[in-house]
């Protein structure tokens, strides 16, 4: 399910276009709604559409989320509008309507478009954004046992995990059978209201029913939450009935869809063009009220996904801060990780000055901390509430007492500590016998080990041992990686890194030869973000693409961020989160590291993994 995101991600990688505020957003891990554009290209006419999505826009930020508009434009698919691009999607007179089906075809057409439920979803998804919002949902068109007409819609909520809050079906819709695909294609369907009653779009209620009510909207995000921890592929649908103040007359404006619907059929319009052909006929057979009730009905869902993608995000801090108050005699076993490697005291100068290369002086500070892969891996896990167990040699001299004197907790020695570990982090600085031997007793014990390569020269060491189908995990930069390829008998262009696109295809080729026995291989590119491949359950390989886990310029330091990275990683599998979670969290861990001068960040810690 989740790794779908990711695969999808990776596809939609060279169109994807998202907005500096949405990058952040969702970087972040905070509350983001997606918006289609057919409401604004096809649903209402200009300058009721460009006011209507600056409306919706202002609705999910008043809830306390971030909007993102989505719509395709010069052979681009964007995912947050700027002022200028709402401008031109609302007035453009020559927009087309864009389904899944005909993203490709408005992408290399390089076509103004607007995005539907199907197509907005699935680019949602592709982009990690789980909330989207609109008026109502395609469906089974009537007369559809004859005509066979029945919206994409439906099927892409039975395959993508995205929740839609919305206003029920069209109800220029047959209701009653839409509710029924729904059912049998395992949707979740859900009443936001007291009453078990599906409403219909203008007005509050038709005949059917939902899979159930609710007014609460953290039962909604623990349905979410569960559905992908099962791994569940499906769309939810949140319904939500128009508030009763703008309800309409449903008996007037259901005899002005009748009559749409008979000179649809009498005109012969058909596919794309009923929807958008009746919801014009309506409001003109309706003076103007249909429209009104249209954009009350859009603005209440917008709002309502607002808070409900703030809830996700809210409910997650909510619920670490219960975990971290839990007495310690009710906690369950840590998982124990062991981090075999080096320590270091690292030696940083710092100035806020901008130095020039002109042989001056500059006012700065030097900064004394604790350095090393393996140390810092065990810290960040120590802070992952793990069993953080760290093995290294220490030297006797004032560094070694300053180690000493900052990480007792961190530093333990046991003969058997190998043997009883849920996770090993192997550090390359350690000499070739001491990984060997390390390698040794992972493969006796079935013992799930990860290689952290640190330099381009210490790659060989692993091959060196003899061992090193005994690694399960590894995490090379991009010149490492070159190193490793080579190592394996892989020819390959160098210019391979400059893409994680490029280094999936190439993994994908030559996945015999490069991935070994690793389930887990994660190439770093720095600001070009990284390309991961691991198996899922079935023991199948998944490919996916990670953005970077902040931008540029609030990078404060990158020292100890891919340690931070691979420990969140690490924490999250040993809990029994999926890869996916786990690389979720440890773009998490990343993102903070980067934004201190620290080689792993105070503010990592068990909340994380909530």
């Amino acid at each position: 399910m989740c790794s779908h995101f990711f695969g999808q991600k990776r596809a939609f990688s060279k169109f994807l276009q998202i907005s500096p505020l949405v990058k952040e957003a969702l970087a972040n891990g905070e509350g983001v709604v997606a918006l289609e554009s057919t409401v604004i290209t096809h649903g209402l006419p200009y300058p009721h559409n460009l006011s209507t999505a600056r409306s919706l826009e202002q609705k999910v930020r008043s809830a306390g989320s971030h909007p993102a508009t989505i719509a395709l434009f010069d052979g681009k698919i964007h995912v947050g509008l700027n002022e200028e691009q709402l401008e031109q999607l609302a007035s453009s007179e020559k927009a087309v309507k864009v389904s899944t089906r005909d993203i490709a075809k408005t992408l290399i057409r390089k076509e103004v478009g607007g995005t539907t439920v199907a197509s907005t979803m699935k680019i949602a998804n592709a982009c990690g954004i789980h909330v989207f919002a609109t008026g109502g949902i395609g469906g089974v068109h009537r007369g559809a046992d004859q005509t066979f007409d029945i919206s994409a819609d439906l099927q892409e909520l039975s395959k993508t995990p995205v929740c839609v809050v919305c206003s029920g079906v069209k109800s220029i819709l047959d209701i009653p059978k839409t509710v029924e695909y729904l059912e049998t294609h395992s949707v979740n369907c859900v009443v936001y209201g007291n009453e078990n009653v599906f409403p219909s779009f203008f007005t509050r209620k038709s005949g059917s029913r939902a899979q159930f009510s609710t007014e609460n909207l953290n039962e909604v995000v623990d349905l979410l939450k569960t559905s992908r921890i099962l791994g569940l592929p499906y769309g939810t649908i949140l319904a939500c009935p128009i508030p009763e103040k703008y309800a309409g007359d449903g008996d007037v404006i259901q005899n002005a869809i009748d009559q749409a619907v008979r000179e649809a059929q009498e005109r012969n319009i058909a596919s794309q063009s009923v929807t958008p052909f009746i919801l014009a006929r309506v409001n003109e057979l309706t003076k103007g009220a249909s429209m009104a009730t249209n954009i009350a009905l859009l603005e209440n869902n917008a709002s309502i996904a607002g808070r409900l993608a703030a809830k996700m995000h809210e409910k997650r801090t909510i619920t670490s801060v219960s975990k971290n108050h839990t007495s310690s005699s009710s906690s369950p076993r840590k998982p124990k990780v062991v981090s075999v490697g080096a320590a270091i005291v690292d030696f940083e100068a710092i100035t806020s000055e901008y130095v020039k290369d002109d042989g001056g002086s500059y006012n700065g500070q030097v900064v004394q901390r604790m350095g090393g892969v393996a140390r810092n891996h065990a810290e960040a896990l120590g802070r992952l509430s793990c069993h953080s167990v760290f093995i290294s040699a220490i030297g006797d001299d004032q560094n070694g007492k300053f180690f000493r004197q900052h990480s007792d907790q961190f530093v333990e020695s046991n003969e058997d500590v190998l043997e009883c570990a849920d996770f090993i982090l192997l550090d390359a600085n350690l000499p070739v016998p001491v990984m060997m031997k390390t390698l040794e007793i992972a493969k006796k014990h079935n013992k799930r080990v990860w290689f952290e390569p640190t330099d381009l020269d210490k790659v060989k060491k692993v091959f060196d041992t003899g061992l090193v189908g005994a690694v399960t995990a590894a995490s090379p930069n991009g010149n490492e990686f070159l190193k490793w390829a080579k190592l394996c008998n892989v020819r390959l262009d160098p210019f391979v890194i400059d893409t994680a696109d490029n280094v999936l295809e190439l993994i994908e080729r030559e996945k015999t030869k490069l991935l070994l026995n690793t389930s887990v291989f994660v190439v770093t590119l720095a600001h070009k973000g990284s390309a991961v491949v691991y198996r899922n359950d079935l023991g199948q390989l998944e490919f996916q693409s990670l953005p970077p886990p902040l931008q540029m310029d609030k990078i404060v330091s990158v020292s100890g961020a891919g340690d931070s990275f691979n420990s969140g990683v690490i924490a999250g599998l040993v809990h029994n989160k999926s890869v996916v979670e786990s690389l979720q969290i440890g773009q998490e861990c990343a993102r903070l590291t980067l934004q201190t001068s620290l080689a792993v960040s105070e503010g990592i810690s068990s909340h994380l993994l909530a």
